[in-house]
């Protein structure tokens, strides 16, 4: 997936910034540390095969979402796992 940027960076200057990542974990985070860094985001994309979505740059304040996601993914992993409920 590619993660399209633009932000004004610390001299006001509006710049566009593009990273490419297999994990969405990895380019969130990469939003995020732009953002503690000083950048005020305009408008972040994520384009993933023919998908093109729009995030909200309100939500990229510093912190990272790695663990979040991780920990979200293993607890669907664990329902997952699970046997079907019967209806008997």
């Amino acid at each position: 997936m590619i993660f399209v940027l633009t932000a004004l960076d610390e001299t006001s200057q509006a710049r566009e910034f593009i990273f490419e990542s297999d994990r969405l974990e990895d380019g969130l985070d990469w939003l995020s540390q732009l953002a503690s860094r000083g950048s005020t985001l305009l408008t972040a994309r994520v384009i993933d095969r023919d998908s093109l979505t729009v995030l909200p740059v309100a939500v990229f304040d510093g912190s990272y979402f790695t663990a979040a996601i991780q920990q979200l993914a293993a607890e669907w992993r664990a329902i997952l796992a699970q046997p079907p409920l019967s209806r008997g």
